[in-house]
């Protein structure tokens, strides 16, 4: 029962999530509509939109005491293909329009990609595989009515030669601030499900 609940309301929320960005296309100009990342992972920083338009998306979801926090960017590469490159989590996190800055979230899964390599291979940053060392710190830098940004930091392992022969190379750094207009953002509460969503296309900053 908890999670058919669950999975309507989730149902409903995409598809409130979809109609207000349609609604809100047009509010880029005054902030409103921001969309943008700013990466360094292993000394090489990537910003949106490189190779081509990409995709950021984050959501919260709180259901009798469980709850869990999840951040990702889709990047578009040279050759047009959209691929997950960066993604977080965080069990036991909740995050709402009255959360105040200052707050942490420790991942309990981090992984990402090169972003500033025009196709979807290269190294691997993750924590969590096979016990590896490394901690990534996620902090509310700004809830305000204009925007939400988010600060990505800490250490991960660099891994070379994909799932078929993993390698770990080093401990590598990660300072990343990912930024949503607050008219990419969504909150709703349905059978005790409480839910919060971001998704936008991203934008020069």
């Amino acid at each position: 029962m908890k999670n058919t609940i669950k999975k309507m309301a989730g149902l409903f929320f995409i598809a409130m999530a979809m109609t207000s960005c349609a609604k809100n296309e047009n509010k880029a100009e005054d902030g409103l509509g921001e969309c943008s990342y700013e990466i360094t992972i292993d000394g090489k920083t990537t910003t949106a939109n490189r190779f081509g338009q990409d995709w950021m998306t984050f959501t919260s979801e709180s259901y009798e005491g469980d709850a869990g926090f999840s951040l990702s960017i889709v990047q578009t590469k040279a050759n047009g293909q959209q691929d997950p490159v960066f993604d977080f989590s965080s069990g036991g996190a909740r995050f709402n329009r009255e959360t105040p800055v200052g707050t942490t979230y420790t991942a309990n899964l981090f992984h990402a990609f090169q972003l500033g390599a025009p196709e979807f291979d290269g190294f691997e940053y993750d924590k969590g595989r096979l016990g590896n060392e490394g901690e990534i710190i996620l902090t509310v830098i700004e809830n305000s009515t204009e925007r939400i940004r988010f600060n990505v930091a800490g250490t991960v392992m660099k891994w070379k030669g994909g799932v078929e022969n993993p390698q770990e190379v080093a401990l590598a750094s990660v300072d990343a601030e990912l930024v949503f207009g607050r008219a990419n953002y969504n909150e709703m509460t349905s059978g005790g499900v409480i839910l919060a969503s971001a998704n936008c296309d991203c934008r020069e900053r």
